[in-house]
């Protein structure tokens, strides 16, 4: 294996890793997926914010409208929130 391929990988896997725990207020989105399937439904979400006020709304952070909001939507997300 190159040193390159190793490279990589290690960076493809960190930047993964990353937005996986990126953060919502207090919540990482892994604590959001119960189930740990890898993707949050609606019902996840919902359960992990009942009873809060909270200015993220599952239905725009899932730009693909497929009713699971995925770490690549999250951070998308979470970057525009920054800006």
């Amino acid at each position: 294996m190159s040193k390159r391929f190793l490279f990589v990988t290690t960076a493809v896997v960190t930047a993964t890793l990353s937005s996986m725990s990126l953060v919502a207020g207090e919540m990482k989105l892994t604590d959001l997926d119960a189930n740990k399937d890898g993707k949050v439904t609606l019902a996840e979400w919902e359960a992990a914010h009942k009873g809060k006020k909270d200015a993220l709304k599952f239905a725009d952070l899932d730009t693909d409208k497929n009713g699971n909001l995925t770490a690549k939507e999250y951070e998308a997300a979470m970057m525009k929130m920054k800006k």
